[in-house]
């Protein structure tokens, strides 16, 4: 089987709000900064939202990124088979979060050269936010289109049936059509995760989350044109669907016990 394989990362610029919070002195936090996607639903290889904020930070102070955003999942699967063979099809989607952090020059503190604050999770282990993986398979007869897929009828010298007729797909002549099995699922979730980075320098910080979507399927038909219905006919694909998210920052003082 060919497999296709689709990544997509598109930054997308979205409004910043910057407010002082009064809250309890036991909550420790100081300062929140927001950050709102209001775009509507996309589907498959389009723009995917790029939450960005920023933020001051007091010396030696730790940084909580909560990230929330609706994902849904597309994945379509159809297999033909005749004549007894055996048929697999498989679609796959996943949605994956991950931030990054920059300071008031433009370069990343949570760079590869292990001078950077920590981070949970860390830099290389995005947030898998929805995933789904789709196989479908199917081991069907074919539907009988001719008498030629019948043995010859044998009779006896009276012109009784004595035998023959006997199914059989090899014969010349015999004409089978695919039998179908289509299985389709679409999916929305609404998913939140709590990043934290810690023992940060005093200084600004910009902080962008980034959204991308992964497709993986069994043909070279990898991205569903738009949302496939049972009317239209579905071939294997797969879309991720991305809707409205949202991102809290908030300067905090975690415990001795993190």
């Amino acid at each position: 089987m060919n497999r296709a394989l689709k990544k997509t990362l598109v930054p997308l610029t979205v409004a910043v709000c910057v407010c002082l919070l009064s809250t309890p002195a036991a909550a420790q936090s100081t300062k929140s900064a927001v950050s709102r996607n209001h775009a509507g639903v996309t589907v498959g290889e389009t723009e995917y939202p790029t939450l960005s904020a920023t933020i001051h930070i007091p010396q030696q102070k730790d940084l909580h990124v909560d990230i929330s955003l609706e994902c849904g999942l597309v994945t379509a699967t159809q297999v033909k088979t005749k004549g007894g063979d055996r048929n697999r099809e498989s679609a796959s989607a996943t949605v994956q979060v991950w931030v990054d952090v920059f300071d008031s020059s433009g370069a990343s503190v949570l760079g590869s050269n292990g001078a950077y604050p920590s981070v949970y999770p860390a830099p290389s282990a995005p947030v898998t936010f929805c995933h789904r993986e789709q196989v479908l398979e199917a081991k069907l007869q074919g539907i009988i289109e001719n008498i030629q897929c019948f043995d010859e009828l044998e009779y006896d010298l009276d012109g009784n049936v004595t035998g023959g007729g006997d199914f059989d797909p090899t014969n010349d002549g015999c004409v089978l059509t695919d039998e179908e099995v289509a299985l389709y699922l679409s999916t929305m979730n609404a998913n939140a995760f709590n990043f934290v980075v810690e023992n940060l320098d005093s200084g600004t910080y910009t902080v962008r989350a980034y959204v991308e979507g992964d497709f993986n399927n069994s043909n070279d038909d990898a991205e569903c044109q738009g949302l496939p219905t049972l009317e239209e006919g579905i071939n294997t694909c797969s879309a991720v669907v991305i809707g409205r998210g949202s991102m809290v920052l908030d300067e905090i003082r975690l415990g001795n016990d993190h």
